[in-house]
Order: structure tokens, then C-alpha cells, then sequence
């Protein structure tokens, strides 16, 4: 029965692996500023608006991320995303320290639902079929459309 069942299994395993598609990946890094000022310890979301595979990082003291995929791995297959950005801080106000989550009882959004709600991001971003590319978030607090952007290609698209 053991047998059958990892035989059964076992391609459902595997049609994981390599991406939701198995095409080409782009390593993705960048920075999160607002007001010019680096974002330390958010995190970024970016979600495929077609078919594809999720991915997320959490900034450094700079404001500095390298996505990592759902599924492992650095990189995200190419096209649009849409983009969430949280910065959760505990109940004393503090930076929520790496190995916590945000999602732990007590943590204060501080970031405009604008940027940090699933459901309200104006953040886009377009990834582009390259080996890697650095999409920075300058945000402002201010309203309008705002969208990642490759430094020295100019804004991304939605």
C-alpha cells in the first residue's frame, strides 16, 4: 500500500519542480525606500497577475531584497507582477527581529494600505527576461500609480 501510494504521489512531486512553467528565471533584487529613506525589515510580495509562481523577501537595514520563490529557489519567471509591501512592527513599535513573524499577535502595520494590502496595492512591477534584474521601490506615501522599476531602463509598465 506505502509503495502504491509514493508511485501515486511521486508525479505530483515532481511537476513542482522547476517552476510553475519550467521556462527561464530571473534572479530578482532591489531597494524599498520612503521618502528617500531605506525600509528596513518589510516584506515584499510579488504576486504573477497570469499563471505562475509567488515570491517574497524581507528587507535588510538598507532597504536592500532578493526575492525568493515559494517554492525555493532565487528567481521568478518573467512578466507582470503585482507588488505588496508590510512593514509589521511589534506592539512596543519595535523592528520585529528576522526569525519572527509578522503575522504573530500584537504587530502594527506601518506602511499605507496603498503599498502593504493585497487588495489595495497600487505597486506593479514588470520582470524582465534577463538572468537577473534590480526592481527599487521608491515610495512616496503619496496617492497615483506607482510601479517597480530597472534602474537605467526606466518605469516598468503595468
Amino acid at each position: 500500500m506505502r509503495k502504491t501510494l509514493l508511485l501515486l504521489l511521486l508525479p505530483l512531486g515532481l511537476a513542482g519542480c522547476g517552476g510553475a512553467d519550467g521556462g527561464p528565471k530571473t534572479a530578482v533584487s532591489g531597494k524599498v525606500t520612503l521618502k528617500g529613506k531605506p525600509v528596513s525589515g518589510a516584506v515584499v510580495q510579488f504576486v504573477p497577475t497570469a499563471k505562475g509562481e509567488a515570491a517574497s523577501a524581507r528587507t535588510d537595514g538598507d532597504g536592500k531584497y532578493q526575492l525568493v520563490a515559494s517554492k525555493g529557489g532565487t528567481g521568478v519567471a518573467p512578466g507582470d507582477y503585482k507588488v505588496v509591501i508590510s512593514k509589521v512592527v511589534g506592539p512596543d513599535g519595535k523592528e520585529l527581529p528576522p526569525d519572527v513573524s509578522p503575522f504573530s499577535g500584537g504587530g502594527k502595520e506601518t506602511l499605507p494600505a496603498m503599498y502593504s494590502n493585497p487588495g489595495d496595492t497600487i505597486l506593479v512591477a514588470k520582470v524582465p527576461d534577463a538572468p537577473t534584474a534590480s526592481v527599487d521601490f521608491p515610495l512616496t506615501g503619496q496617492g497615483g500609480a506607482a510601479t517597480g522599476f530597472v534602474p537605467g531602463a526606466g518605469p516598468a509598465t503595468p
